[in-house]
């Protein structure tokens, strides 16, 4: 019968910072292209079965993790070899390839910073594909929407109309509203609906009565 191998650190530390990577270029993409916050609550946007919120933990948590791994990987598997990169006093010139990865590291931290950002063009890009999202969507003129007691976006919504009166009306368009008190989206979530969906359905409702 063999033995059990001896566990390989060094091994479980790459296949470890792989799959991380994966990981982060997974939710990295995600979020490069997700709405904005108050935006992705409203549609119920979601990825794989997560929202917005859970990506951006996600991303979080494997960055932490990312580099815990990369240390370990640097300090403890390459560590001796990048202390005789540094140290060598035997060589005679220093790596060329120690003073590029120098040079590129400042040279990209200076366009970033710099008036002169030709790194704008990944921002502007985001930002055009996080907007494409809300081009379609219709939402009440009110900030975060979503998060708002439903009482209140009914009523920025029927003026005329006592909270209580449209109350009765929304429910006897089959809609549930347990209590007006609860969140637009929690309201939208017991009936199966996006924050957008059950907003568009009021509007048709209210509509209908005048």
């Amino acid at each position: 019968m063999h033995m059990m191998e001896k566990f390989q650190w060094q091994v479980f530390i790459s296949f470890l910072l792989l799959f991380v990577f994966l990981g982060l270029v997974l939710s990295g993409v995600v979020l490069y292209v997700a709405p904005e916050g108050s935006l992705a609550r409203w549609i119920d946007w979601d990825v794989l079965g997560l929202g917005k919120k859970e990506w951006e933990s996600l991303h979080t948590v494997l960055s932490f993790l990312f580099l815990v791994a990369s240390l370990l990987h640097i300090l403890w598997i390459n560590g001796a070899l990048l202390l005789y990169y540094f140290a060598d006093s035997s060589s005679a010139r220093k790596p060329i390839e120690l003073v590029v990865s120098i040079l590129v590291f400042l040279l990209i931290l200076a366009f970033t910073v710099s008036p002169f950002r030709p790194f704008n063009v990944l921002y502007d890009g985001g930002n055009r594909l996080s907007d494409s999202w809300g081009e379609e969507v219709v939402r009440p003129d009110l900030a975060e929407a979503a998060r708002l007691p439903f009482r209140d976006v009914l009523a920025y919504m029927v003026h005329p109309l006592s909270a209580k009166e449209a109350q009765k009306q929304v429910q006897a368009s089959g809609i549930l509203v347990d209590n007006c008190e609860l969140q637009f989206y929690e309201i939208a979530k017991d009936n199966d609906m996006s924050p957008e969906e059950l907003y568009r359905k009021l509007l048709t409702l209210f509509a209908n009565d005048e």
